[in-house]
């Protein structure tokens, strides 16, 4: 995995944790770069993690607007 993809994948681990703390033991698998944009860069991810006594999956997407005013 390139530096760009773990620092993605970290940001997700932080974000995840900070904002949904009843998600535990989470996990992103599976970071891919489905395409580059003119205006975006669009990642596929998988959120493995542990809610109460139930293990979750969800398939998701991730998209960056990168820019100056892209916060």
């Amino acid at each position: 995995m390139c530096h760009e993809e773990n620092r993605i994948k970290n940001g997700l681990l932080s974000f995840f944790k900070q904002k949904f703390p009843a998600k535990k033991n989470i996990c992103i698998a599976g970071l891919t770069r489905m395409s580059d944009g003119w205006e975006t860069d669009v990642y596929s991810f998988i959120l493995e993690c542990r809610e109460g006594t139930e293990e979750k999956r969800e398939e998701l997407i991730l998209r960056i607007y990168p820019g100056d005013n892209a916060i």
